[in-house]
């Protein structure tokens, strides 16, 4: 039968209500930014982790490098010269054993080599006293002491405690020749022998 009344045809396209139209094209959209933000992420953080590790492996080898360089400029010998030998027996001369005193004399030098140093200068004075008497060392030696002795050379003997005289004199002059001061010579016989500088000196002025 036919009838003016039509149904027009339903645009399922069209209609925001449809049952079809369930997923909003923004909310996929949103969805799916966020799946390859998640995924990325991880590979991006490794990366800077990476980078940050060879970052302080660089810095770290720089140190080691310096570390290695400033050992190698501390630890290379260098000979000590006339001057820097004259200043380290300065020092012996005022200070003695005090060897944080006399590194002041030596500026030259750094407080291990100072030390070092010292070690072998002892060292080469102990090996002098089993030299024998040689005449013109005991010259030598007299030669440079510029004063008179404070008790004749009879005082002085009388003052050894039976010790050998002649012992004392030869041990005193070879100190002498090794370590280029007649000051420090007497100083380690004195210190050896347990005997007082005076007597020392008084021995080996009056020696004939």
């Amino acid at each position: 039968m036919d009838s003016d009344f039509s149904i027009a045809p339903l645009d399922f396209c069209d209609d925001d209500n449809s049952m079809f139209n369930i997923y909003d094209q923004s909310s996929t959209n949103t969805f799916s930014d966020q799946t390859m933000d998640n995924s990325l992420n991880p590979l991006s953080e490794e990366q800077k982790l990476l980078s940050q590790l060879k970052q302080n492996q660089i810095i770290i080898n720089q140190k080691l490098k310096r570390i290695e360089e400033l050992t190698k400029a501390e630890t290379k010998v260098k000979r000590w010269d006339q001057n820097e030998c004259e200043q380290f027996n300065q020092g012996l001369e005022v200070h003695w054993r005090n060897i944080k005193s006399v590194e002041k004399f030596v500026p030259t030098k750094s407080s291990r080599q100072v030390i070092s140093h010292s070690q072998k200068f002892f060292l080469k004075l102990q090996n002098s006293l089993q030299g024998r008497f040689v005449p013109i060392l005991l010259k030598d030696a007299q030669q440079k002491i510029n004063h008179a002795p404070k008790m004749t050379l009879q005082q002085a003997v009388a003052k050894c405690q039976g010790k050998n005289t002649f012992d004392i004199v030869r041990k005193t002059i070879n100190a002498t020749q090794a370590a280029g001061s007649v000051i420090i010579g007497i100083k380690f016989v004195e210190e050896t022998e347990g005997l007082d500088y005076e007597v020392i000196e008084a021995i080996l002025v009056g020696w004939q």
